[in-house]
């Protein structure tokens, strides 16, 4: 499943045990198990303060999709993701789960990026003289980055999304363990 891609031949694909868009490393058998039997153990919240603050996910999803998502991407691909990253990392209360919802929101845009710069240089490239590929893909990129402030800005944005991820992990991972601490 692609997060965003018009010709829909990236093979940027979400993995519900990976969550994120950027494809990982293939995993060992060790970790598939490992993965196994941790899913095994969750059962989901069990207190009632737990089922009710579940049973708002979809409704929270839903407003933030419709702040995210443009043409062309999925509204199921995008509540896929956020419930990845809620199972993965099993925020508890608001503060956690906006620490999540930014790490969501700054890979859900990464990907975007992704799928921008791919057909803004296949854009170019079918400007360019018919010679082998390598040269095409260069005049392209350098036609771009010439010409455009587009490339600059793109990888600034890049490199924003990248920081807004990390941030909000470490404060997560900050907040989690203050959590279990108390």
């Amino acid at each position: 499943m692609s997060l965003y891609d018009p010709n829909n031949d990236l093979d940027y694909t979400l993995d519900p045990d990976i969550p994120g868009a950027i494809p990982s490393p293939p995993r060992t058998e060790r970790q598939i198990e490992a993965s196994r039997l941790n899913g095994a153990k969750s059962q989901g919240p069990v207190t009632p303060e737990g089922k009710a603050i579940s049973s708002q996910n979809n409704l929270r999803h839903g407003m933030l999709a419709k702040v995210i998502l443009i043409e062309g991407e999925s509204l199921e691909l995008f509540h896929q993701f956020m419930q990845a990253l809620e199972s993965m990392w099993q925020p508890v209360g608001h503060i956690e789960s906006a620490f999540v919802e930014t790490m969501a929101l700054s890979e859900w845009r990464l990907s975007r990026l992704v799928g921008m710069q791919k057909a803004g240089i296949e854009s170019e490239i079918s400007k360019q003289p018919d010679c082998d590929p390598a040269t095409r893909a260069f005049l392209a990129f350098t036609t771009m980055a010439e010409q455009s402030r587009v490339l600059d800005l793109m990888i600034r944005y890049e490199s924003r999304c990248d920081r807004q991820y990390d941030r909000a992990l470490t404060r997560l991972l900050a907040a989690q363990k203050r959590r279990k601490e108390s």
